[in-house]
């Protein structure tokens, strides 16, 4: 019989099966002590603007759940830049994105991550985003990113497993209520059914065949009403 704890391992493991899918797919650049290493499917922008200012841009072209924009600037000059990612229909599928970074210069690397973050509702599908970097330096840029699942997808999913354990769970238990029942109708059957011999009576507890006229059964010791001492003819 499948008890609770069987049931929230085989949840649990489905769950770490799709989170381990999710995150296969994810956008793949790592960052190590302010230095990315990317994967080929990845797009990489390098960008000189100007003598004193280097951007590098590392953005995805397929996320699953959600992704995220890796952008690495180095300057000689000190001062601030505000960066936005929107999506072309506004704030409709994705939660836009409007930050302010503090620039050191002395040429440091400055390294920030945006968050691709699709909204509950969003299926997947091709989606147009803009990047606008101002303050110390102005960049643009338009690109496209490919929604592979989102949370929408996901979350159907997710409750489709879970309906189909509940009633793989359910249809066991009845398959179990099922075989209970038969075998106990199997021992339902009593010795009282079959017919007394003459000079026997049935046992009304334990149905054993025993003498007529006795007060007591001899097998269970269950005293005999007196209507019952004696088999009818």
């Amino acid at each position: 019989m499948w008890n609770k704890k069987r049931i929230f391992l085989i949840y649990f493991f489905s769950i770490l099966f799709l989170s381990c899918f999710f995150i296969n797919f994810q956008s793949k650049f790592i960052v190590i002590n302010n230095h990315f290493s990317y994967s080929e499917e990845n797009l990489l922008n390098t960008s000189q603007l100007g003598s004193n200012i280097t951007l590098n841009i590392i953005k995805p072209g397929l996320i699953i759940i959600e992704g995220h924009i890796a952008i690495n600037v180095s300057s000689a000059n000190f001062g601030q830049i505000h960066y936005a990612l929107t999506e072309q229909s506004g704030d409709r599928y994705f939660i836009n994105i409007n930050q302010t970074m503090e620039i050191l210069g002395n040429n440091q690397s400055h390294l920030l991550t945006i968050r691709v973050t699709p909204l509950i509702t969003t299926f997947p599908g091709e989606y147009h985003f803009t990047l606008n970097i101002t303050g110390l330096f102005t960049y643009s840029e338009t690109f496209d990113i490919f929604l592979g699942m989102g949370y929408s997808l996901f979350t159907i999913i997710l409750g489709f497993v879970a309906f189909m354990i509940i009633i793989i769970v359910l249809k066991r238990r009845n398959t179990d209520k099922t075989k209970k029942v038969k075998g106990d109708s199997l021992t339902s059957i009593k010795p009282s059914s079959q017919p007394v011999l003459k000079g026997k009576i049935a046992c009304p507890n334990c149905k054993k065949a025993i003498d007529e006229g006795l007060a007591f059964c001899p097998e269970c010791g269950e005293r005999i009403p007196e209507f019952l001492r004696y088999n009818p003819k």
